[in-house]
């Protein structure tokens, strides 16, 4: 999220998106609010480019995407947690 830029629009709520993201962006009527919005936008748009194999930016040297070895898709970290513990 330090990438993200925000901004108070004329009508006193605010926008924020991330750049490098495309189509990741939100608005909301407090910068808390709009902060908000905008991680679970961007959580949302890491599940479909994840599922979609398609190519998330590089941030700070953290690589999310699917890479795949000798023709066994692997992901760098892990998605879901599950547990055979009743």
């Amino acid at each position: 999220m330090d990438n993200a830029q925000y901004k108070k629009l004329e009508d006193g709520s605010w926008f924020a998106d991330i750049p490098d993201f495309s189509g990741v962006w939100a608005n909301g009527k407090s910068v808390e609010i709009c902060r908000k919005e905008l991680i679970e936008v961007l959580e949302e748009w890491i599940i479909l480019k994840l599922k979609d194999r398609d190519f998330i930016p590089v941030i700070k040297d953290i690589d999310i995407n699917i890479k795949d070895h000798n023709s066994q898709a692997t992901c760098l970290i892990p998605l879901y947690s599950f547990s055979t513990e009743a």
